[in-house]
């Protein structure tokens, strides 16, 4: 299996920037406020009663997946997560504290960083980003054997 994983930069096209300036113009800069709470209310109103969609449709389920790796906004969204979601908080690595809030690139690098070491065997990782503007993606991916090499600060 050689097949790449192609990363891209954050992209703000659409209402993101719309969202953005909502945010500084009405002065709600934090990880909560009325566009949080529409996500929320969103994504709960689509998933219904199932929180555990994304797995089902990958064919697993929670207790299947080795790893979640959330974006690293903040600690307390992820655990915030871990708590509704009901997730075990040891499968759940992070990075924030090394790096702060590194945007689009927290993902790889909570893998990197987190669980360079642990990615022996098969492993079947929930990788999860989001962002302002309501921008969210969420895949399950398997890793076979998975090669990490160690970080390289600049």
């Amino acid at each position: 299996m050689n097949k790449k994983i192609w990363l891209s930069l954050a992209h703000m096209g659409g209402h993101e920037q719309d969202f953005i300036k909502e945010a500084f113009d009405t002065n709600w800069v934090v990880p909560l406020g009325p566009n949080v709470n529409a996500f929320e209310a969103g994504l709960s109103a689509y998933l219904g009663e199932n929180r555990h969609v994304v797995a089902l449709s990958a064919g697993t389920d929670k207790e299947a997946l080795d790893f979640y790796v959330f974006h690293q906004a903040n600690n307390f969204i992820n655990s915030y997560l871990a708590k509704k979601l009901k997730l075990d908080a040891k499968k759940i690595p992070s990075c924030v504290e090394k790096f702060g809030n590194t945007s689009s690139v927290s993902v790889p690098l909570t893998i990197a960083s987190e669980l360079r070491e642990r990615m022996c065997g098969e492993r079947k990782l929930l990788l999860s980003a989001f962002g302002v503007g309501m921008t969210w993606a969420t895949a399950v991916v398997p890793f076979v054997d998975c090669k990490v090499s160690e970080l390289v600060e600049v």
